[in-house]
């Protein structure tokens, strides 16, 4: 689901990761392209105020660990292995999960387990880059845009 009018702007730089290579994804998926957010690690800050987070922002790693950092410092990062380090400044429930982007929502469901081991409620996921296939969404997910807004099929 997309809740989010977005400049010219920021579809032109989003357009800019869009990297043809194939790749074997977190998933175990093969894909022909993929999101590469680090390519506009300049310019993080806009995007990521565009996701508006309801909640203390925690930030999967690594694309979503850099959105939550770019947007007030202190948020908190949940590594792929599982360790988390909690936001500074906030009580532990409930937080806004960020990932740069959701292809499967293997890494979601994995990061809403660990968060649970913490005690930690997820009160919304956030993304810039939803390519999921329509029939395989199951979790509810806010993004900026999706592959098919882009041009860029799934």
């Amino acid at each position: 689901m997309t809740r989010y009018q977005l400049p010219d702007q920021i579809i032109k730089d989003l357009k800019e990761c869009i990297v043809h290579k194939d790749v074997l994804l977190h998933s175990g998926r093969k894909s022909s392209w993929i999101f590469d957010i680090l390519l506009l690690r300049d310019r993080l800050h806009p995007i990521a105020e565009r996701l508006n987070p309801q909640f203390p922002p925690v930030g999967i790693e690594n694309g979503g660990m850099l959105l939550a950092l770019s947007l007030n410092g202190g948020n908190g990062i949940l590594r792929k292995s599982g360790e988390y380090y909690p936001p500074m400044w906030a009580s532990r429930s409930p937080i806004s999960l960020i990932d740069d982007v959701v292809t499967t929502e293997t890494s979601l469901r994995e990061s809403i387990k660990y968060l649970e081991v913490h005690e930690v409620e997820v009160g919304e996921i956030l993304c810039v880059l939803d390519r999921r296939r329509s029939n395989r969404r199951s979790l509810e997910v806010k993004a900026l845009v999706t592959s098919e807004q882009l041009g860029i099929s799934v």
